[in-house]
């Protein structure tokens, strides 16, 4: 079998900067320095999060391409960049620089005085916030990345670890945490689209540090 992360498929935009430690034929273990992203949620608060709900996720969308197109205090128009990434805890998140937040320009006053201030923004809201270092194993999937899919891929990708020893990094007794990487626009053809789950892990001399970031995935909505 050929190896699913050849060359071929990196991604012609910049993103969050990673070292592959290890790679397999079905996933990579990467470690990825911190970075900072653009933030919003797909829910509003005590809501549950789908992964299907395509209307949640292009409304978060365009609250973070406006973001990065002008709506910022700066009017700033700022680099695409890719994957889109979705956490399990209802978060999309665009990279935005290997910088602090303070980097960057703040997203435009929100119209309405009563919204709550960052760095929880309410649903639609854009924040910029510091994304921790954490060390991932990612396996790369076609297609569309439906809640379905999703869980199934994500299930594969814990037998593949499990087979191989290595222990995903979760809280005691918790559900394990996920993010959802999507490099594609949504024309392109299902065939040749690129997606990824990936899974923090526990891994050489960082294990355990990982805290930080299973906090920023972990949600009440983790339900998969």
């Amino acid at each position: 079998m050929s190896n699913i992360f050849s060359p071929t498929s990196s991604p012609s935009l910049p993103g969050p900067p990673y070292t592959v430690l290890s790679s397999t034929s079905s996933y990579e273990i990467r470690s990825y320095s911190p970075y900072s992203a653009a933030s919003t949620t797909l829910t509003a608060p005590g809501e549950s999060f789908e992964m299907d709900d395509l209307a949640a996720a292009g409304a978060a969308f365009n609250s973070l391409a406006a973001y990065i197109f002008g709506a910022n205090e700066r009017k700033e128009i700022m680099e695409m960049t890719s994957p889109v990434l979705t956490t399990s805890a209802g978060e999309m998140l665009f990279y935005v620089g290997d910088g602090a937040p303070g980097d960057y320009p703040a997203p435009a006053a929100s119209d309405d005085p009563a919204a709550p201030p960052s760095p929880l923004p309410p649903r639609g809201g854009v924040s910029v916030l510091p994304v921790p270092a954490a060390t991932l194993a990612v396996a790369r999937f076609p297609g569309f990345a439906t809640a379905g899919e999703v869980a199934r891929r994500r299930e594969a990708l814990l037998a593949a670890l499990a087979g191989d020893g290595v222990e995903a990094d979760a809280r005691h007794g918790g559900r394990v945490p996920y993010v959802v990487l999507q490099y594609d626009p949504p024309y392109t053809l299902p065939v040749v689209r690129r997606n990824e789950v990936g899974i923090p892990v526990r891994w050489g001399e960082g294990k355990g540090e990982e805290e930080e970031w299973i906090t920023e995935l972990e949600g009440p909505s983790d339900t998969e």
